[in-house]
């Protein structure tokens, strides 16, 4: 079984062939068992249909349409109905965004259907989702964690989810902000200078990404991002007391004695 993406549309296959899609054969799906039940003389009221092959249910749907008495559905492949089972519960669970309990769902429908790729694209969305979910019960309504090391662990399912969305500038910024609070300056930068790309017309991205930098100790390339998000933003209090404080010369160490 498998599942292949032709431009917007999906073919599902079966040994090599193709029994379903979401594209110009729609009209045969339903057809299919549309057309005998217009066509029936005594009309489809009451009828008990049987259908040979589930394929993606559309033939199945089209058939529950119609005020018939029962409709049963025989399958060779015995895992395609049970990987459709736990495909939909992933599904209704992803709807309410119960992204805990749509993870392990979905991890069942890939084991009785490995090669439906629809299966795989879906579970790396949702798994992301379930890592940030994750992550967010781990800071407070600021972004803050009381525990360094839930912090660390929070940073820690951050850059999973990055793993899946890796053009996601909100979770580049906040995988940012936690890395700098917990000194962790090489990735810190990575992620900030990361969400200035995805979003380069956002003055808070660059404020982090100069804090960042500040941090490291580069404190004119800090003043040259920060002269750029004054630009973008030129009334954000934030960026102009990041200025104030980098015009500040830097204390020097002194030595004393009698």
């Amino acid at each position: 079984m498998s599942v292949e993406r032709w431009g917007r549309h999906y073919a599902l296959k079966n040994n090599g062939k193709v029994d379903a899609s979401n594209g110009d054969d729609m009209p045969t799906q339903i057809m299919v068992a549309a057309f005998p039940l217009l066509m029936h003389e005594k009309g489809p009221d009451e009828l008990d249909i049987a259908i040979i092959g589930f394929g993606s249910g559309v033939t199945v749907g089209s058939a529950l349409e119609f005020p018939v008495s029962s409709v049963d559905v025989i399958e060779l492949e015995r895992s395609i109905p049970q990987a459709s089972q736990f495909f939909e519960a992933a599904m209704v669970a992803a709807k309410r965004e119960r992204w805990h309990e749509a993870a392990p769902s979905l991890r069942l429908a890939i084991a009785f259907d490995p090669w439906n790729d629809e299966y795989r694209t879906r579970f790396s969305d949702i798994l992301s989702h379930h890592y940030e979910q994750r992550a967010v019960k781990l800071l407070d309504s600021d972004g803050e964690a009381i525990d360094p090391i839930d912090k660390s662990e929070a940073l820690r399912l951050l850059e999973e989810v990055l793993i899946h969305r890796p053009a996601d500038p909100e979770v580049n910024h906040r995988a940012a902000l936690l890395a700098l609070d917990i000194h962790e300056f090489e990735r810190a930068t990575e992620y900030a200078e990361a969400a200035c790309e995805l979003c380069p017309e956002s003055a808070e991205k660059r404020l982090t990404l100069a804090r960042v930098l500040c941090a490291n100790g580069l404190r004119e390339k800090a003043k040259s991002v920060l002269t750029e998000a004054a630009r973008l933003d030129p009334k954000n209090e934030e960026v102009h007391a990041e200025f104030e404080k980098l015009r500040r010369p830097r204390r020097s160490a002194k030595g004393g004695g009698m």
